[in-house]
């Protein structure tokens, strides 16, 4: 019997965006819920119990680092990819010490965002640059 789809939250303040991840995760993963805040992503999580989350680092209301420690206090087994313009190092570290199993700038791509996507679930942390 097959293994079920890994159920993942998409959460990007950019609709277009939002909404391009999660046609373009779909015939992969099971995209369970978009959202475009912080705050939705906690109560999105919660709610739902995702195998894994991809967000960006900016978003209104609560940065995607402040809700990714929230989530992770409450699911610590829930995965987190973030996928982000920011290319900063310290950025980069400090989501990591919050939780994160990788970062990927947007300028990699999609296609080294599912490879990211992937690792994690078989457990292994990852950080891509272009």
């Amino acid at each position: 019997m097959p293994a079920p789809p890994i159920r993942v939250v998409v959460a990007d303040d950019h609709p277009e965006l939002r909404e391009s991840l999660r046609t373009l995760l779909a015939p992969t993963f099971d995209v369970v819920a978009a959202v475009a805040d912080g705050p939705s992503l906690v109560q999105v999580a919660i709610d739902l119990h995702p195998d894994l989350i991809v967000s960006d680092i900016s978003m209104p209301g609560l940065s995607g680092l402040d809700a990714a420690a929230q989530v992770k206090a409450r699911l610590p087994g829930v995965r987190l990819v973030f996928f982000t313009i920011d290319e900063d190092r310290d950025t980069v570290a400090e989501a990591l010490r919050r939780g994160a199993d990788a970062y990927v700038v947007k300028s990699a791509g999609v296609g080294a965002l599912i490879e990211a996507m992937h690792d994690v679930m078989t457990g292994t942390r990852r950080v891509s640059w272009c």
